[in-house]
Parts: structure tokens; C-alpha cells; sequence
């Protein structure tokens, strides 16, 4: 697998996440055992993480970084192409080697990557262009109109070559803003995340998709719990649920839900829901995510403690490979495959469910 320069920095995934993991669709694996119903705090510390913190973090709380690249490259005027060589065409990558976790250097990005360019208006258009196919194209503003030199933003629009239509997807930069600074033969990318915006958009957690979930779970209607998806705005599907189920919602906060469903009541408190960007400034899905989260009927409590990490140096180490899923199956710029540790779960998710199916 290549990347870009361009690739890099809007792909939806990055090195430590190009394997399309997504615990939302799957089940994450199963760290420590504790009983779940007990309410004793877990002594046992994750890597990386303050198990003494409590409360909702939101991203001004987490210091979220710029992602930056470098590189140079030259201009064929007559044929509009774009060939830009990555300064250091390497990632960093937890390996798998035998019995044995390796952080190295992996092989990553294309060494000289060719794009196609045009200039249309005040917008700049980079084509994907491998093998002389013409693919998509991102769009790009804020520079001088005809001339490359200068600072392009990402906008939230790209185009078709063949048709020529354009497509935009409302809300794809809020969250994150990308730029390009060409300057006499040398270029840079940065990716600025707003992890403050994306958790201010997303913090009604008992109006999320888990929350239905929730519902759905105690009326017996569907066993699954996703504990990613707290971030999924959901108010039709809460409002379908409340309805179907004759939910009545006796107390609610953004973090803490009392309702009466089938003549019993239930308590659920969100306790800590911490979240940071991936190497590439993207958030669910990629980046990590900590939840801390309980259900009661006043009698039992179910408790979750969800950790989900990207795969650092301070985890590629043995004493964590059973808690760190490996895609045998990767493959560097050079299409040599190798085993890439990528993600490490800790978490009580499968006592959850068995709890909740007991209230």
C-alpha cells in the first residue's frame, strides 16, 4: 500500500489505522476480567492513561497537535502535472516479528508521487494520477488564481475529471483544516485538528446512537452495545425508540439518564469519555477513545471501562500483545507484507453485555 503527500493527510486512515478497524462493527477484545456488577474502581492502569480522572473531557482539555509533512517538488507546466518526493517517505509502525512486538521504520509513502492540476477560478484542483489514469480531484482555495506558489486550504468539495461534477461534503474541514504551502520547490501539508468543535458537536451523549442501543439491549430487541458510537448524534432513532418501547424519561442530562421502560426503571451515568486524534488529526474510528460508563435498576450495576489506543511506542511492547490487535496482512510502499500491531483494546465490554442482559 502507497500514500501520497496529498493521500496522507485526507485519507480516513493512516499507518496505524489503514486496516479499517471500527469497533463499532466489530466487538472489541476482551483485557483485564472484572465482575460487572461490581463497583469497585479498576485498579489495573492502561498505558497512557489517568484512571483517577472522572467527568467528560472535551478538546480543549486535550492538547491536540498540527500533523505536519514535508517535501519538494517540480512542475511539468505543459501536461498540468505535479510530482512532489516526501522528505522522508518512512513511518513509524509497531511490527510483529515472531513472538516479538518491533517498533520500526516501515516503508510508507509513494518516494515521487505524481498528481494531475488544474486551476479553475480562485480553486485549485490536485487529480489522483496513477498509471496516466485521471481520478478524483480535492479542491482547494485561498491561493493566488494561476499560480501554484502560495497557501492552499482543503476545502470540503472535489471533482470528477471525467464528468466533471462536483461533490461537496458538508462538515468534512470543520473538524480538521488542511493546507498547502508551495515555496520554490518545496512543499508542506499541515493538518490542524478542532477536536474542541467535534466533541462541542457531539456531547449530548444520551441522545447518542449508544443510547438507543441501550434501549434496544433491555427491551431484548438487539444484543449489541458499540461503545464508539457515543459519538453518533441520534435523536430519530432515540425518539423511534422512546415510542416503540413506551419510554418514559423521568431525569436527563447530557451525561446521565433515568427513564421507565416495561414498568422498571433504569439509571445510566456517563462517567469519562476522553477522546485524542490520530497521527493524521482524525477522530472516531482512528483515533482513542476511553469510556467509562454505567447502567443500573437500582438493584445491579453494570459497569463499562473502555480503552481504545492507537498503537505507540509506549505500547509496542510484549507485556501488551494480548490486548493489541495484528493485521497480518499489511503491506509497505514497496508492497512487502508484514505484521502490523495497530491497535490496543482494553476493556470490560463483554461483561457489560452479559450484565445488562441480566437487569
Amino acid at each position: 500500500m502507497k500514500f501520497s503527500l496529498f493521500a496522507a493527510a485526507l485519507a480516513s486512515t493512516l499507518l496505524i489505522s489503514a486496516c479499517g478497524d471500527d469497533t463499532s462493527s466489530n466487538p472489541p477484545l476482551s483485557g483485564d476480567k472484572k465482575d460487572p456488577q461490581s463497583t469497585e474502581k479498576d485498579s489495573t492502569k492502561t498505558p497512557g492513561t489517568d484512571s483517577s480522572q472522572s467527568g467528560t473531557q472535551s478538546g480543549k482539555d486535550q492538547a491536540a497537535g498540527d500533523f505536519t509533512r514535508t517535501g519538494t517538488y517540480t512542475v511539468d507546466e505543459a501536461n498540468n502535472l505535479l510530482m512532489v518526493a516526501i522528505d522522508d517517505p518512512t513511518e513509524k509502525a509497531c511490527v510483529a516479528e515472531g513472538e516479538n512486538l518491533v517498533w520500526k521504520s516501515i516503508p510508507f509513502y509513494t518516494p515521487i508521487d505524481t498528481s494531475k492540476y488544474e486551476f479553475r477560478g480562485d480553486t485549485l484542483i490536485v487529480y489522483d494520477f496513477d498509471d496516466g489514469i485521471v481520478g478524483e480531484g480535492q479542491m482547494f482555495v485561498g491561493g493566488t488564481p494561476g499560480k501554484l506558489d502560495g497557501t492552499w486550504r482543503l476545502t470540503d468539495c472535489e471533482v470528477d475529471e471525467e464528468t466533471r461534477e462536483t461533490e461537496c461534503y458538508e462538515g468534512e474541514t470543520r473538524y480538521r483544516e488542511v493546507t498547502y504551502t508551495f515555496s520554490n520547490g518545496t512543499i508542506s501539508s499541515t493538518l490542524k485538528p478542532h477536536l474542541d468543535l467535534y466533541v462541542a458537536d457531539r456531547d449530548d451523549f444520551t441522545n447518542s446512537a449508544l443510547m438507543t442501543q441501550i434501549y434496544n439491549f433491555l427491551n431484548g430487541s438487539d444484543r449489541g452495545i458499540y461503545p464508539n458510537t457515543i459519538f453518533e448524534n441520534d435523536p430519530s432513532s432515540i425518539k423511534a425508540a422512546i415510542a416503540t418501547y413506551d419510554i418514559t424519561i423521568l431525569e436527563q442530562t447530557k451525561t446521565h439518564e433515568v427513564f421507565e421502560m416495561n414498568g422498571k426503571n433504569y439509571e445510566v451515568t456517563i462517567k469519562k469519555v476522553a477522546i485524542t486524534p490520530a497521527t493524521n488529526g482524525l477522530f472516531m474510528g482512528n483515533g482513542d477513545l476511553e469510556l467509562q460508563m454505567d447502567v443500573s435498576d437500582g438493584t445491579s450495576v453494570c459497569n463499562l471501562n473502555h480503552v481504545v489506543r492507537n498503537v505507540d511506542e509506549s505500547l509496542c511492547k510484549d507485556e501488551y500483545a494480548g490486548n493489541i490487535r495484528i493485521d497480518d496482512d499489511a503491506e509497505d510502499s514497496n508492497d512487502v507484507q508484514y505484521s502490523l500491531a495497530y491497535r490496543y483494546e482494553k476493556t470490560t465490554y463483554d461483561q457489560f453485555e452479559d450484565c445488562l442482559g441480566s437487569l
